[in-house]
C-alpha cells in the first residue's frame, strides 16, 4: 500500500525533533538510549497509522447475521472501517482518519464483504488464452453480445494492444442466453442455435481476431481475422491438429486443435492477471479452485503436475488478487501414497498453510482413480492430512463413506457436498452422525440450464429449505465451464427462481417431464412430481418454490462460502481482525427501491482484496486508486 504512505516520514520527522530538544550527553546512556528508542517508536506508530486506509460515510453489512429492517429499510451495521495492513482494525460510526491516512468517502454506497465462489475451476480459466470477453456472460442478444466485442476491441486498441492479440470468450455461457434463440433450441429436435455471423463478427472485433467457444469441445467460432491467424498457427505447429474452419462462416469444426493453437498465441501471466482483475471487477475476491484433470478434454483440460506454474509465478511476486483456497484432483494418479504426494508438493510450493492468499485445503472434487485406490482409502489419506473432501455430486452415501473413514481415523475434517441438492434423507443422517458442522453443500444456481433445457426444466438445488434447515452451504457455481461466474447473474436466479428464460424453475414454474427431457436433461423435471405424475410424460409437473431472499444470497455467498472453504475465522464477514475483503456497491441491494430486475445491473465500484484496492470502476462517484 505504498501509494497510501506518502506522509510518512512525518512521524521520523517528530521524533528527531523531539530528540533535539534533549541535551543527550546530559543523560546516562541507557536512559539516552531509552529516549531515542521510545522516540521511534512513536514514529512508528504514527507511521502505521498513516498507512491505514479509511473508509467512511458508507452502508457496511457485516453478514454476520442477517440486516434488521426498520420500515422496509435494511440497517447497516455501521459506517466507517479501517484497515490496517491486510486486515479490517476498526469498524464503528463516524471514524475519523489521522491527516496523513488516506480516507475515502463512499457517498453513502452500500458495502458488503467480497464475495466468494467455492466451487470455480478458477486457475483453469486464468490459462485460458487471449482477451476474456467475461461480460458477455450478461449478454441477452446478439446484437448485445456484438456491442460489448466493440467495446473491448475499441478499448484494446485505446491501450495499445497489438491487433495480433486474441478476444476470447470461452466457456461460462450459452446460446440459449440469447433471445434469438427460443426455448427448445438446440439439442433434442428443437431449432439449431443461432450464432453471430462471421460478418457480425468482423464489423464488431475490428482489427483483432476473436473467437468464442462453447464449454469443453462443444461449437466454436471465430471472426476472419481468426480464420487467417488459426492457419497460420496451424501451418506452424505440429501435432496440435487442424481445427478445421469454415471461412465462410467461421465455424470452428475442431474446437479442441483450435483452442490448443491459441494457448501457444498466448501469454499465460498477462492473462491470468486480466482475468483476476475482471472477477474482482464483478465483486469477486475469493475462490475455491477445483483444479480439473488430464482427462479434460478442449478447454476443460488440466495437468495437475504443470498448471500450477502460472499461480506459482504470479504468488512469489505478490500478485495475486483473488484469494484462493485449493482443493486439489486426483486425476488418474495410483496409489494413493502418490496422490498424497502430490498434494503435498503444491501445498509445499506455495508456501506454509497459514498463508492468507494461497492455500490447499483438501482433495476433490474428483478424487481420482477410486476404483483402483479405494474410495474410502483416499477419503482416509485426506483425513489423516487434516484435509478437506469435496465428492462431485455428493449425496447420502458420500456421507457413510466419510464417516467411516473417520471412525477409521479417529478424527473429522470437512466434507463437501459437490454441485449437491441435498434432501430430508442426508439432512436426517447429517443430524443422526452429529456432523452439523463436519458437512457442507455447494450450490449453483443453474441460471442458463444449457443443452436445450433452459425455459423447460426445474431446478433440483432446494435453496429455501437449505437456509430452513440451518445446512451449512455456500455458492460453488462450477464455471468457467458451462455455468456464468458472474455474482449478479446468480444472486438474481436464486432470489427470484428463474432461469435465463424468465422460466420459475425455483418459483412455481409448469413444465412436463416430455418438455424437460426433452434437451436430454432428464430427472431435472421431476423434482416437485408425485411418483404417478412423473411417469405420464405429458402430466403437468410444477416446480417447487426455492427462492431466498437477496440477504440470505449474499450470505451465502460470503459467510457461507468461507464456511466451505475452512476460512470462517479469516474472510466472509465484515469483522475487525477479519482479512479485509470488501466490495462497495453501485446500488443498494437491499432496498426495495432497487427491483428483482435490476439485480444484474449492481456493479462493484470498488473492490478490495487483503487490504489492497484491486478494483475501482471508472464512474466511482468517490476518488481511488487501484494498488500496485
Amino acid at each position: 500500500m505504498s501509494a497510501r504512505c506518502g506522509n510518512q516520514a512525518q512521524g521520523v520527522d517528530s521524533a528527531m525533533k523531539m530528540i533535539s530538544t534533549v541535551d543527550l550527553r546530559s543523560l546516562p546512556v541507557v536512559a539516552a538510549a531509552m529516549l531515542i528508542g521510545g522516540a521511534f517508536d512513536v514514529a512508528s506508530a504514527q507511521d502505521d497509522a498513516c498507512a491505514d486506509l479509511y473508509l467512511v460515510n458508507g452502508r457496511f453489512f457485516s453478514m454476520a447475521e442477517l440486516p434488521q429492517s426498520t420500515d422496509g429499510v435494511a440497517q447497516s451495521d455501521f459506517d466507517s472501517v479501517r484497515i490496517s495492513g491486510n486486515a479490517i482494525a476498526e469498524v464503528g460510526d463516524d471514524l475519523v482518519a489521522p491527516d496523513c491516512a488516506t480516507s475515502i468517502d463512499l457517498d453513502g454506497r452500500t458495502v458488503i464483504p467480497g464475495l466468494s465462489d467455492t466451487h470455480m475451476h478458477f486457475i483453469r480459466a486464468t490459462l485460458r488464452p487471449g482477451y476474456d470477453t467475461r461480460e458477455l456472460e450478461l449478454s441477452r442478444s446478439i446484437p448485445e453480445a456484438l456491442d460489448m466485442i466493440a467495446a473491448k476491441s475499441a478499448a484494446m486498441a485505446e491501450a495499445g494492444v497489438p491487433t495480433d492479440q486474441w478476444i476470447t470468450f470461452i466457456g461460462g455461457w450459452d446460446p440459449i442466453q440469447w433471445e434469438e434463440n427460443p426455448v427448445g433450441s438446440g439439442p433434442g429436435g428443437g431449432p439449431a442455435y443461432v450464432y453471430p455471423t462471421l460478418e457480425q463478427l468482423d464489423a464488431a472485433a475490428g482489427d483483432y481476431p476473436f473467437y468464442i467457444h462453447l464449454r469443453s469441445t462443444e461449437d466454436a467460432y471465430t471472426n476472419s481475422r481468426g480464420v487467417d491467424r488459426l492457419k497460420e498457427l496451424a501451418a506452424m505447429t505440429e501435432g496440435e491438429g487442424d481445427p478445421q474452419v469454415d471461412p465462410a462462416t467461421g465455424f470452428v469444426a475442431d474446437s479442441t486443435a483450435a483452442f490448443r493453437l491459441l494457448k501457444r498465441d498466448s501469454d499465460p501471466r498477462e492473462q491470468a492477471i486480466r482475468v483476476m482483475r475482471g472477477f474482482n471487477s464483478v465483486g469477486l475476491t475469493s475462490v475455491v479452485d477445483v483444479g480439473g484433470s488430464i482427462r479434460g478434454m478442449g478447454a476443460q483440460y488440466f495437468n495437475v503436475f504443470s498448471d500450477y506454474e502460472t499461480m506459482k509465478a504470479l504468488y512469489d511476486a505478490d500478485e495475486l488478487t483473488i484469494r484462493v483456497r485449493a482443493r486439489v484432483q486426483g486425476d488418474l494418479i495410483t496409489p494413493v501414497e502418490d496422490y498424497e504426494a502430490l498434494v503435498h508438493s503444491i501445498a509445499a510450493r506455495f508456501g506454509s498453510e497459514d498463508d492468507s492468499m494461497f492455500k490447499v485445503i483438501g482433495l476433490g472434487e474428483d478424487l481420482g482413480d477410486i476404483q483402483t485406490n479405494g474410495y474410502q482409502n483416499v477419503v482416509e489419506m485426506a483425513i489423516s492430512n487434516g484435509w478437506q473432501v469435496g465428492k462431485h455430486a455428493g449425496a447420502l452415501a458420500d456421507i457413510d463413506t466419510y464417516h467411516n473413514a473417520a471412525v477409521a481415523i479417529g478424527k473429522v475434517t470437512r466434507l463437501i457436498l459437490e454441485h449437491s441438492s441435498p434432501d430430508a434423507a442426508e439432512f436426517d443422517r447429517i443430524r443422526e452422525l452429529g456432523y452439523e458442522d463436519v458437512v457442507g453443500a455447494n450450490l449453483s444456481s443453474h441460471a442458463f440450464y444449457g443443452r436445450g433445457a433452459a425455459g423447460r426444466a426445474c431446478g433440483t438445488v432446494p435453496f429455501r429449505t437449505i437456509v430452513e434447515e440451518a445446512f451449512n452451504a455456500g455458492i460453488g457455481t462450477g464455471s468457467t465451464n458451462a455455468p456464468p461466474s458472474n455474482p449478479r447473474i446468480n444472486i438474481y436466479a436464486m432470489v427470484t427462481g428463474k432461469d435465463v428464460k424468465g422460466f420459475g424453475l425455483r418459483a412455481g414454474g409448469v413444465t412436463t417431464l416430455r418438455a424437460a427431457t426433452a434437451g436430454g436433461m432428464g430427472g431435472m423435471a421431476a423434482m416437485g412430481a408425485g411418483a404417478g405424475a412423473a411417469l405420464d410424460p405429458d402430466a403437468p409437473i410444477t416446480c417447487p418454490d426455492e427462492r431466498i431472499s437477496r440477504a440470505r444470497a449474499v450470505q451465502l455467498y460470503t459467510k457461507g462460502s468461507a464456511w466451505l472453504a475452512g476460512s470462517e475465522d479469516d474472510y466472509g464477514t465484515l469483522e475487525e481482525g477479519k482479512l479485509a475483503d470488501l466490495v462497495v456497491l453501485s446500488d443498494d441491494l437491499f432496498s426495495p427501491l432497487v427491483s428483482d430486475d435490476e439485480i444484474q445491473g449492481i456493479r462493484s465500484l470498488m473492490t478490495i482484496v487483503n487490504g489492497e484496492i484491486v478494483y475501482v470502476s471508472e464512474d466511482a462517484s468517490f476518488s481511488a486508486v487501484v494498488d500496485e
